[in-house]
């Protein structure tokens, strides 16, 4: 009847779950929430060490914060321009540690385009951003300004959209 006992008073483990961005894409001079799931850590700190996500050996910043009931949480702002313009975090609390997936930094890219000297009216294009491989589709204006609103940081290359894929 002892063992029966000692079974009952064993206390659950602690666990850091869930770490995520209260967005995946934002622009730069942001402030952003990073969160995560604690549970049986009510009181414990937390360390949040933000990273370039393409080169996850560079640190950007270390924010804390304490583990409530169920969660914790700390503020951080994006950085005023890239690169790096990928970020990824670890939060750390009693011996236990969750990463996040990927924030973005977004901002509007103009580009004009001219064909033979003129403006190229309504021509369809497309960014790709490096690293990260992302594309945004834009149409030029009739002036050939094309803006496209939320590209991300990075290399852009402009690729003429030619409607089969490219």
């Amino acid at each position: 009847t002892n063992e029966s006992n000692e079974a009952k008073d064993e206390k659950p483990e602690p666990v850091l779950v869930s770490a995520k961005w209260s967005k995946d894409r934002v622009p730069v001079s942001t402030e952003v929430t990073l969160s995560a799931t604690c549970g049986e850590m009510a009181g414990k700190s937390a360390s949040f060490t933000i990273k370039d996500a393409d080169d996850e050996a560079k640190t950007i910043a270390t924010v804390s914060g304490t583990c409530g009931d169920s969660s914790v949480e700390a503020k951080w702002t994006t950085p005023k321009d890239g690169p790096p313009g990928r970020f990824v975090f670890t939060v750390a609390a009693d011996g236990k540690e969750a990463a996040s997936g990927v924030l973005t930094l977004i901002n509007a890219v103009e580009v004009k385009l001219f064909l033979d000297e003129e403006p190229a009216a309504k021509i369809k294009v497309k960014l790709r951003v490096d690293p990260g491989g992302d594309i945004v589709s834009a149409e030029a204006d009739d002036k050939g300004v094309v803006t496209f609103e939320e590209a991300p940081f990075g290399d852009y290359t402009l690729i003429l959209d030619d409607g089969e894929g490219a």
